[in-house]
């Protein structure tokens, strides 16, 4: 969402928890429906990443039982 996030955030108050759960959840609960390969643009896991929306993505498919691994490209792909 980019800068767009923080124009909403201004706009109508709503916390990054609460961003993440209205946006970001329901894309990730949709790509999962549809099959759709989750990929990250690097490794979502690391400390530094910790309170960062790819962690927050990452925690959250976490939680509903997906791994991780390396796509030999650069990338990340959550999967089953």
């Amino acid at each position: 969402m980019g800068y767009t996030w923080a124009t909403i955030q201004d706009w109508y108050g709503p916390t990054n928890k609460e961003m993440f759960q209205h946006f970001n959840e329901p894309a990730l609960d949709e790509a999962i429906h549809e099959g759709e390969r989750i990929r990250f643009s690097h490794d979502p896991e690391p400390p530094e990443n910790a309170g960062r929306a790819i962690r927050d993505e990452w925690d959250y498919l976490d939680a509903k039982g997906y791994n991780l691994m390396e796509d030999g490209n650069g990338g990340w792909i959550a999967f089953r």
